[in-house]
């Protein structure tokens, strides 16, 4: 949210984050609320709800948190909207970025267990595909 919560066109449809850094923070924040959550959530209910409904139940957790989003409409509590949004979808990825890598590590082959992880989590932090991995070692 960086670059867009301090531009015009934001700052005009969500006015109360216009040059107020703390209503800024707190609408960027409170995502990683929501995230927290939906961990909680899914590490008290993960077992009897097991990893493949709970990775759906994120998923769709997410879409209607996204949908509540992208609903705003400017003049009729937008800012409130967005701020339930960004909850609703932190929970759903809470759900999910706590059940899926569980989830892969059981499903993986132990000889590539490590990669896979290793490419969600920098599918996680960067947003794309990882490079290839470099051998370490010259086969002769």
């Amino acid at each position: 949210m960086s670059g867009i919560i301090s531009a015009k066109p934001f700052n005009d449809a969500f006015p109360q984050t216009r040059g107020n850094t703390t209503w800024q923070g707190f609408v960027t924040a409170i995502y990683e609320v929501g995230c927290l959550f939906g961990a909680i959530f899914i590490l008290t209910f993960g077992d009897k709800l097991g990893r493949r409904r709970g990775i759906i139940l994120g998923c769709g957790i997410m879409v209607i948190g996204v949908i509540i989003q992208i609903a705003c409409v400017v003049g009729h509590g937008a800012t409130a909207q967005l701020i339930i949004g960004r909850t609703i979808t932190g929970i759903g990825n809470g759900i999910n970025t706590s059940t899926v890598p569980t989830y892969q590590a059981e499903c993986s082959n132990t000889n590539n267990r490590g990669l896979r992880l290793h490419r969600n989590l920098y599918q996680n932090l960067h947003g794309g595909k990882p490079p290839t991995p470099q051998p370490r070692f010259a086969r002769v």
